[in-house]
């Protein structure tokens, strides 16, 4: 197949350029000094090399100098600040335990006032409080007890008997001590059921109508209360 005009001409270029190539290889080759010149390009070309090379790795060196001197300066600051923040805990758990020692101790103070305010009421409810073994009661029918009896057993009770009563009047008021609601005491009408008030009022002979409990307490109270003379 015959070549085209183009492929021609660019055949016929790189057969100059070889020729040319080759015609200053030989003469370099004949030429001492050529040949020299181009033995120093090729051993500065190696030193070129080899400087770009050592330069490489003492970049390299150093890099990984800074790098470890980088971790090593994170890990000084990250260990610090691990110390710095457990620190910070044990002072505050130091801080929190203080004052939880402090609230108990205080609790148990306010404990034991409590319990010193309990025992001393106790022991001022029990001087008031008189037991069964306090209370003078003869024996028999209130009617058939003597006057110093009947005095007896309304002063054991704390009710005022005056001066000098006579009989009758130290019999009414052992009756009407007597029949008070024995289930409620002596001394606590508040704590009495309707019922009990009505009863009390009633066996003294007191109209209580149709009142409320407010007022038959009112008039137990005053009863209980009104002088025996």
């Amino acid at each position: 197949m015959p070549l085209t005009e183009t492929q021609g001409r660019v055949l016929w270029f790189a057969y100059a350029a070889f020729n040319i190539a080759l015609a200053g290889y030989i003469t370099i080759l004949n030429d001492p000094k050529a040949r020299a010149k181009v033995n120093d390009a090729i051993e500065q070309t190696k030193a070129s090399a080899k400087h770009a090379a050592d330069r490489t790795q003492e970049l390299a060196h150093d890099a990984s100098e800074k790098t470890q001197q980088l971790a090593h300066d994170a890990a000084v600051k990250t260990r610090d600040a691990a110390n710095k923040v457990e620190r910070k805990m044990e002072e505050e758990a130091a801080h929190v335990a203080n004052r939880v020692e402090k609230t108990a101790h205080n609790v148990g103070e306010k404990a034991k006032k409590a319990e010193r305010e309990m025992d001393a009421k106790a022991g001022e409810g029990a001087k008031k409080v008189k037991s069964a073994a306090d209370y003078y009661t003869p024996k028999g029918d209130a009617n058939t007890w003597a006057h110093e009896d009947m005095k007896k057993f309304l002063t054991s009770r704390d009710i005022y008997v005056g001066h000098d009563p006579s009989h009758e009047e130290l019999l009414a008021m052992v009756e009407s001590k007597l029949h008070e609601p024995t289930s409620t005491g002596f001394n606590d009408p508040t704590e009495w059921s309707d019922n009990d008030m009505r009863e009390y009022l009633k066996n003294n002979n007191v109209q209580v109508g149709h009142a409320g409990r407010l007022e038959l307490l009112a008039m137990v109270e005053s009863h209980m209360h009104a002088p025996k003379y």
